[in-house]
């Protein structure tokens, strides 16, 4: 009985590390893309900016 309910959480475990794996490598994808920041008081300089997802700030206004 033991043994049994040793290897079900044993299989539980393998079976969450798979997927916080397949979750962390989806999470490095979304932050390496790029997006457009609008850049604010920034006379004579370019309005957009480009940045990665994963330096986005909050109050940070993006062009989607």
């Amino acid at each position: 009985m033991v043994g049994t309910f040793a290897m079900v959480l044993f299989f539980t475990m393998l079976k969450e590390a798979y997927e916080d794996y397949l979750r962390y490598k989806q999470q490095r994808e979304v932050n390496e893309k790029l997006c457009y920041i609008i850049s604010r008081g920034q006379r004579g300089k370019e309005p957009l900016k480009t940045m990665r997802w994963a330096d986005v700030r909050p109050g940070q206004l993006l062009l989607l």
